[in-house]
């Protein structure tokens, strides 16, 4: 679960504000999704790994998405819903590297002995990276409030 923060898109909640409607089999992907990576699922290493490997595979396809103009992005509300999905992204990885950069930090996260740098540099190098995902968040915020502007989106 998101901690509140100033980078995040409060106004709305992602996942009641569309009129979009999935075929049979994307919801039932986003339904097999969602039970195997919700908060209720196992937290374990082979867990962890594909749910990194799933969001990498996601991220090349929105990636290779938005490439095709307005064949999957047709209208302000679209690029809306896709910036609002890009600031949930970019916040949930703000405050997991946030979480890593606190576990190096106290050394309650990976074990890290064989380590060619100081857990205080690396804890330094997570937190500019948790910074700088927070602001990058938060300009997709902008981004968002602006391509919403003059739209009936709520």
């Amino acid at each position: 679960m998101l901690k509140p923060a100033r980078y995040l898109i409060t106004d709305l909640d992602y996942w009641t504000a569309t009129d979009i409607v999935l075929s049979a089999p994307l919801r039932e992907l986003t339904g097999t999704l969602h039970h195997l990576f919700s908060d209720e699922a196992p937290f374990t290493p082979a867990q962890t790994a594909a749910a990194a490997d799933i969001l990498l595979q996601m991220a090349a396809y929105l990636c290779d998405a938005v490439r095709h103009g307005r064949a999957t992005v047709p209208n302000r509300a679209a690029l809306a819903r896709l910036l609002h999905a890009i600031n949930l992204l970019l916040a949930y990885l703000a405050q997991a590297v946030d979480r890593l950069a606190h576990q190096v930090e106290t050394g309650t996260g990976a074990d890290l002995s064989p380590l060619d740098t100081t857990p205080a540099t690396l804890t330094a190098i997570l937190a500019a990276a948790t910074s700088r995902l927070e602001d990058t968040a938060d300009l997709i915020k902008q981004a968002h409030v602006a391509a919403r502007s003059r739209l009936d989106i709520r």
